[in-house]
C-alpha cells in the first residue's frame, strides 16, 4: 500500500492519503482513550494523535494544539511506515480534479432523484452505484438518470479509472424495462 501525506489548511490536521481501501463506511472515527481502534489508528494515538477520522482512501489525523508539527509527524508516521510497508512517507501529489461528470444515460430507475453515495456499504442497493465502488479508485459517487458524477481517491489518475467507470456504467445502468 502505498501512503503519502497533505498537510491541511487547518494547522492541527495532516491528511494521509492510500491507494487501497481503508474503510467501506461512509467515515470511521477514533479518539484517543478509544480501547478498540484497529491498526494502525491504535498506534497513531498511542503516539499522540488525538484523533484519527478515515474515509475510503483517506485518513485525517488530528494532532494536539499545543504539538509541534515536525515532532509529531515524526512520533506517528513510523507507525504508518509499518503498517504501509513504506521506507517513508512522501508528499500526495495534487492530481486535480478529483470530481468527473460521466453524462449519458446511467440509472432511469432514479426517475428524476438523484442518489449521493459516499461508502461501499451504502452502494449496495444500487447497482449502478455498487459497480462503480467495485472499481479501486473510485471514493464517491452521485447518480442521476443523465449522470454519474465520480470522486476518486488523491493517488488514483482519472487516466486509470474513466475507462473503468465508463466500462462499469454501460454495463450495470438499468433500462427501465428492468
Amino acid at each position: 500500500m502505498n501512503v503519502a501525506r497533505e498537510i491541511a489548511l487547518n494547522p492541527n490536521i495532516v491528511i494521509y492519503h492510500a491507494d487501497d481501501v481503508l474503510t467501506a463506511q461512509i467515515v470511521e472515527a477514533y479518539r484517543a482513550g478509544d480501547g478498540d481502534a484497529p491498526a494502525p489508528i491504535r498506534g497513531l494515538i498511542e503516539r499522540g494523535a488525538v484523533s484519527v477520522h478515515m474515509t475510503r482512501y483517506r485518513m485525517r489525523v488530528r494532532k494536539p494544539t499545543d504539538a509541534d508539527m515536525l515532532t509529531f509527524l515524526q512520533d506517528v508516521e513510523p507507525a504508518l511506515r509499518e503498517w504501509s510497508g513504506q521506507v517513508a512517507i512522501g508528499a500526495a501529489p495534487d492530481r486535480m480534479p478529483k470530481r468527473r461528470l460521466f453524462s449519458g444515460p446511467c440509472d432511469a430507475t432514479l426517475a428524476d432523484d438523484r442518489e449521493v453515495h459516499g461508502s461501499s456499504d451504502g452502494a449496495a442497493a444500487n447497482q449502478v452505484a455498487e459497480a462503480l465502488f467495485s472499481i479501486l479508485g473510485v471514493a464517491g459517487v452521485v447518480l442521476t438518470p443523465e449522470s454519474a458524477s465520480v470522486v476518486k481517491g488523491v493517488l488514483f489518475a482519472w487516466a486509470d479509472i474513466a475507462p473503468r467507470v465508463e466500462d462499469a456504467l454501460m454495463a450495470a445502468t438499468p433500462t427501465e424495462a428492468d
